[in-house]
C-alpha cells in the first residue's frame, strides 16, 4: 500500500487527487479532502423496477453516496453524462438523500435518462457510473379507444374486446361501466382488453362507456367512448335477425313478411344460414345422419293467425331430404282418388302418412313442441296459387303437412315456375354442391280442376326445380313440412356446420 505522509507542514483546505480510490492520502497537521467521490445507488421514484413511467414533471431521485464520501458538498442532477453540463446545478446535500427533478423539455414525451454527480466540499467530482443514472418514461398524454367489439353475444352475457392506443408507455388497464360517469370508482378495470359481462336482460340493448389508463397514470375516462351491443334474445325472430346475412354478407331473411310470414329467400348458393337440427340437440349426431335431423327453415311467422291456430315468433320449418324408409326416398300419391279432394278429404294420402306414420319416427318430447294448426288449402278454383296461397284453411288440425306452393316461389322470386336455383329446391338437400336429383315433390297446393282433361291436379316441384301441376293419383317425394311452438329457445348460426340448435323448451 503506498502511503503519503506530510509531517509539519500547514495545509491550507486544497485539492488532492490520486488514481486508486482504495488507496488513502494520510496527512498530519494539515487538512487534504478526500478524492473522487462517487454515487454507490442512485434510483427515479421509490424502487428501481424497470421500465418506469411517470405523467408528472417533477420526480423524485434517491441516491446513497459510497462509503468512500466524505464531506460531500453539493450534488447534480441533469440529462446529460456530462459534468461539466452542471454549472448552476449543483444544489446542497440532503440528509433524506431525495431530490426533486423537473425534466429540462416538460413539453417532450418519451424515455428520459438520469444522471448524478456529487461533489465534496474540496472540489473533487464524481464520475458517472452504471450506478448513477436512471431511466424513466414521461407521458401526460391519456390512452385512447381505437374500437370496442363483442365478438360473443349470448343471451345474458357479452364479450367486450377493447382496443386503445397509447404508443408511449403503453395500455395498463381497461375499464367499462354500463352507465356515463366522470367518476372512476363507477368503472370496473381490468389488465385484460378482453371482458365478459354478464348478468344481462336477453333482448335487451345496453350501453357501454370504456376508456383505458396507461402505464404513466393517464386516465382516458374524460374522452371515454361509447358502444351499444344488444343480447341475444330467446324470441326466435330476433335471434334468426342476427343472422339474417349469410358468409358473403347477403341478406337472406326478408325484412317485410309476404303473407304473413317472414321467408328465407335467394339460391341454393346464398341461404347458407337456415339450417335447423330437430330431433335432437347434439350438433355432430345432426350433421352425421342429416337424413333423419336436418331441417331448413322456410320461415318465421310475423304475428298470430287466429284462423290457423298459428302464434307470432313460430317457426316454419322443412325436412331438409325426402323422407326415406329402408333408405329409399318414399313415393306416395296425393290422393287415392281423382276429383274434388282437399286436405282434409279422406282420399287424401299424404295427410296420414305424414301425420302417422311419419310422425311416429319423431321422439315424443319433440313431437310436444310441434303446433297442431289448420292450414291454408285453397279450393277447386285456385288454378294460379302459387304466388299467394288462397287462404281457406283446412276443417282439421294437423301437426305436419306440405310446403305451399307459396313458399317454393316466394323462396326466390323469379317467376311462378322457374325457380330453378332454389335453395328450397329439394335437390340442394343439405349441400350446395348437389346436382339435379330425379325426386319429384309435392307440395300442399291443388291445382284445381284442369277441364281439358277433365282432372283435378296439385302442384309439385319438378327435378330440375320448375314448379308444375299434375294429376293426384301421381307418386312422388315428400318432405314434411311442421310449425314449431313459439316457446323455444335457438342457439348455433344457421350453418350447415353450426345449424341452429333448440336448447330447450317453455
Amino acid at each position: 500500500m503506498l502511503v503519503i505522509t506530510i509531517i509539519n507542514v500547514a495545509v491550507k483546505d486544497t485539492h488532492a487527487y490520486y488514481n486508486s480510490v482504495t488507496d488513502p492520502v494520510q496527512i498530519f497537521n494539515g487538512k487534504v479532502g478526500n478524492f473522487k467521490p462517487r454515487i454507490d445507488i442512485f434510483y427515479i421514484k421509490e424502487n428501481n423496477v424497470q421500465p418506469k413511467y411517470t405523467n408528472s414533471n417533477i420526480n423524485t431521485v434517491y441516491l446513497t453516496p459510497g462509503n468512500n464520501n466524505r464531506n460531500l458538498d453539493q450534488v447534480c442532477i441533469i440529462e446529460t453524462n456530462n459534468i461539466s453540463d452542471c454549472t448552476n446545478k449543483w444544489q446542497s446535500i440532503q440528509p433524506s438523500n431525495q431530490y426533486n427533478y423537473t425534466f429540462a423539455n416538460t413539453n417532450e414525451e418519451g424515455e428520459k435518462v438520469i444522471f448524478g454527480f456529487v461533489k465534496d466540499r474540496y472540489g473533487n467530482k464524481s464520475i458517472t457510473t452504471t450506478t448513477s443514472k436512471d431511466t424513466i418514461t414521461y407521458d401526460v398524454t391519456p390512452p385512447t379507444i381505437t374500437s370496442v367489439t363483442a365478438p360473443t353475444i349470448n343471451e345474458t352475457s357479452l364479450t367486450l374486446s377493447i382496443e386503445a392506443n397509447d404508443t408511449t408507455s403503453g395500455i395498463s388497464e381497461y375499464c367499462y361501466s354500463t352507465s356515463d360517469s366522470t367518476s372512476e370508482s363507477n368503472y370496473i378495470c381490468g389488465i385484460n382488453n378482453s371482458v365478459v359481462v354478464n348478468d344481462l336482460e336477453a333482448g335487451k340493448e345496453y350501453s357501454f362507456y370504456v376508456y383505458a389508463k396507461d402505464k404513466a397514470g393517464n386516465s382516458g375516462i374524460a374522452s371515454r367512448a361509447h358502444y351499444s351491443f344488444k343480447t341475444k334474445s330467446s324470441n326466435p325472430l330476433d335471434y334468426l335477425n342476427q343472422y339474417k346475412n349469410n358468409a358473403k354478407g347477403e341478406q337472406t331473411l326478408q325484412n317485410n313478411p309476404v303473407g304473413g310470414l317472414y321467408r328465407y329467400y335467394g339460391t341454393y348458393q346464398e341461404v347458407t344460414n337456415n339450417y335447423i337440427c330437430f330431433g335432437t340437440s347434439n350438433v355432430e349426431t345432426c350433421k352425421n345422419s342429416p337424413d333423419t335431423y336436418m331441417y331448413r327453415i322456410i320461415g318465421i311467422q310475423k304475428n298470430d293467425n287466429d284462423s290457423l291456430g298459428l302464434k307470432a315468433n313460430q317457426l316454419k320449418i322443412i325436412k331438409a331430404t325426402p323422407v326415406k324408409e329402408s333408405g329409399n326416398v318414399k313415393i306416395i300419391a296425393w290422393s287415392s282418388a281423382n276429383s274434388d279432394i282437399n286436405w282434409d278429404n279422406g282420399s287424401n294420402t299424404v295427410r296420414p302418412y305424414l301425420n302417422t306414420t311419419f310422425l311416429s319416427t319423431i321422439d315424443s318430447t319433440w313431437q310436444g313442441i310441434i303446433s297442431n294448426p289448420k292450414w291454408y288449402i285453397g279450393d277447386n278454383t285456385s288454378a294460379d296459387s302459387t304466388t299467394t296461397e288462397v287462404k281457406i284453411p283446412s276443417t282439421g288440425n294437423y301437426q305436419v303437412g306440405l310446403m305451399y306452393a307459396s313458399d317454393y316461389y316466394n323462396s326466390w322470386t323469379y317467376n311462378a315456375i322457374g325457380n330453378t336455383d332454389s335453395w328450397l329446391h329439394i335437390t340442394h338437400g343439405t349441400s350446395s354442391s348437389s346436382t339435379y336429383s330425379s325426386q319429384y315433390e309435392w307440395t300442399m297446393t291443388r291445382y284445381g280442376y284442369y277441364s281439358v282433361l277433365d282432372d283435378f291436379y296439385a302442384w309439385f316441384v319438378g327435378s330440375d326445380g320448375s314448379m308444375f301441376f299434375y294429376w293426384l293419383g301421381n307418386t312422388f317425394a315428400v318432405r314434411p313440412v311442421f310449425y314449431l311452438s313459439s316457446n323455444i329457445k335457438l342457439s348455433g348460426n344457421g350453418t350447415e356446420t353450426s345449424p341452429f340448435i333448440i336448447t330447450f323448451t317453455r
